[in-house]
């Protein structure tokens, strides 16, 4: 069972990699000539729409967890969404766009804010309200 899952993160995780990319594509812009802070934004509202996926929330967030271990699905986690989120903050905080903080701390902090607003959203939230709390949370880091 183990195996198995570990093979079905590997394949969401990838998914939502290239889901957040496309995201990020199909407003016609690369993120690699966004600003660093609405680079970030854009990518939590990828984050968040490639979450939409059925079954994909439950797999990532709660299922792979309790298979796996919180420690095995940080690793895995830390090779795909957490590290595309770190790059992020470390762009925004080399450019002077938000405050230098401990990149691996807010790295976590942040992740589990968009993790907990996916859960959220799955469960029938309103999705802008979570957009809107989470960009208010990155622009609150503004230098």
């Amino acid at each position: 069972a183990a195996t198995r899952m570990r093979q079905r993160l590997q394949e969401h995780w990838i998914a939502l990699r290239i889901a957040l990319l496309q995201g990020i594509a199909d407003r016609g812009l690369a993120a690699e000539t966004l600003p660093p802070l609405d680079a970030l934004v854009l990518g939590g509202e990828a984050f968040l729409k490639a979450m939409e996926v059925p079954g994909r929330t439950r797999l990532l967030l709660l299922d792979a967890p309790a298979v796996l271990g919180r420690d095995e699905v940080d690793a895995i986690d830390s090779l795909h969404a957490a590290r595309t989120l770190r790059e992020g903050l470390v762009a925004a905080m080399r450019a002077g766009v938000i405050r230098v903080l401990p990149v691996d701390a807010l790295t976590q902090m942040l992740s589990a804010a968009y993790d907990r607003a996916a859960l959220a959203i799955e469960s029938g939230s309103d999705p802008a309200e979570w957009r809107a709390i989470l960009k208010a949370m990155l622009e609150g880091l503004a230098a």
